[in-house]
C-alpha cells in the first residue's frame, strides 16, 4: 500500500496534468509559478518571478490563482486516496 505522501504527490500531479491539459497563457504562467514555487527545486520565490520575467509582487496574483486552481481540481478529481 502507498504511503500518504505518495498518494498525496499522485493526486497533485494529476491535477496539474488535467489543469494543463486546456490551459491558455495566463493559466500556463500560473501553473509556472506554483510548480517553480513549491514543486520544482528549491528556488526562492524572488527567483522563480525572476525567471517568469515578471516583479516578485506580479508573481504573486498567478500563484495564487493556480495554488486555487489546484485545490478545486483535487476535490473534483475522482481519487483513491487514502483516509487514514
Amino acid at each position: 500500500m502507498a504511503d500518504r505522501a505518495t498518494v498525496e504527490r499522485t493526486a497533485v500531479v494529476g491535477a496539474l496534468g488535467m489543469l494543463r491539459s486546456d490551459a491558455g497563457p495566463d493559466r500556463t504562467r500560473a501553473l509556472r509559478a506554483l510548480e517553480g514555487a513549491y514543486l520544482g527545486q528549491r528556488s526562492s520565490h524572488e527567483r522563480v518571478a525572476e525567471d517568469l520575467g515578471v516583479s516578485r509582487s506580479t508573481f504573486y496574483r498567478p500563484l495564487q490563482r493556480a495554488t486555487r486552481d489546484l485545490a478545486s481540481a483535487i476535490e473534483r478529481a475522482p481519487t483513491k486516496r487514502e483516509t487514514t
